[in-house]
């Protein structure tokens, strides 16, 4: 597993990002991480295509904003990070543009070992989608991402005791494993898996019903065991019927899990089964999610 010897924490100073500092924190800690702090003044939509669609003015009114959002950017880190400022192991940055696209490039410049950032959609349909920035971060990204979705609330104690990891046995991921146990021993943790096995509710397959999901789940029981066999580990698992984000929810609540891991490889590729459930799984995760 990566040691994340640098965390990037976008903040745009919303209360689910004040609520995230504490995991922040946590994660730095534990990793003697260098953290760089990074706000995005947002040049608005309108502005793009065209050179002439902003009058001087309303350029000036960036500027303004560009140098107020620095200002707060220092605040915010001193307010809350002055520890890390004092160790140098603190940095600040503010940029202007489109937020989405100014992470990306940061990460691709200073080429950080995790990313962490909360995400929230906006409107009425924020139950059935992530934030855009971090759907195309998530998307885009090629190290590891944190988030923690629709929580405005911080956790009374942000260490992590129970870690999760979401598995996909076709893609047999024996790294995944090992870097949620990795993980789990740096946080003085337990770790445990979970494996969703949707349910046959179409096609000639469907009319065979419980007796082969049932069959199904058996097979994926026989498989899990051998890909633990493999990674050399004999953690709690639930192999469960149905959709597999609902699966993980599920289990994430009883397990009282406090952070999810999923695989990062899987979210990025164009075909795979949790490609498809990976912003599902975030979306309605009742705890952070770690996608390696």
């Amino acid at each position: 597993m990566t040691e994340f010897q640098h965390i990037l924490f976008p903040a745009d100073f919303s209360p689910i990002c004040y609520a995230s500092i504490p995991a922040v924190k946590e994660m730095v800690r534990r990793y003697n991480a260098r953290l760089t702090l990074l706000h995005v003044v947002e040049i608005p939509l309108s502005w793009y295509g065209s050179m002439t669609s902003a009058a001087p003015e309303d350029w000036d009114i960036l500027e303004q904003a560009y140098q107020a959002g620095g200002k707060r950017l220092t605040d915010f880190a001193a307010n809350h990070f002055a520890d890390l400022s004092a160790a140098s192991r603190l940095e600040t940055l503010c940029d202007k543009g489109d937020p989405a696209s100014a992470i990306l490039s940061l990460a691709e410049e200073a080429k950080p070992d995790l990313i962490m950032m909360p995400t929230h959609g906006y409107g009425p349909f924020r139950s059935f989608m992530l934030g855009g920035v971090t759907t195309r971060v998530l998307h885009r990204a090629h190290c590891p991402l944190w988030t923690s979705a629709h929580s405005e609330t911080a956790a009374k104690e942000p260490g992590i005791r129970k870690i999760l990891c979401a598995i996909d046995l076709r893609t047999e991921r024996v790294d995944l494993i090992h870097s949620a146990v990795a993980l789990a021993k740096k946080f003085s943790a337990e770790a445990a898996l979970v494996c969703g096995v949707p349910l046959q509710d179409a096609g000639p397959v469907a009319n065979f019903g419980a007796d082969f999901d049932h069959y199904l789940a058996e097979t994926a029981k026989t498989d899990m065991a051998a890909l633990q066999q493999k990674a050399g580990t004999n953690l709690k698992a639930w192999v469960e019927n149905g959709p597999i984000e609902e699966v993980v929810k599920a289990v994430a609540l009883d397990y009282a899990a406090d952070l999810i891991v999923i695989g990062r490889g899987s979210v990025q590729k164009p075909l795979g089964r949790l490609t498809s459930h990976a912003y599902a799984i975030i979306r309605n995760a009742s705890c952070p999610v770690l996608s390696l």
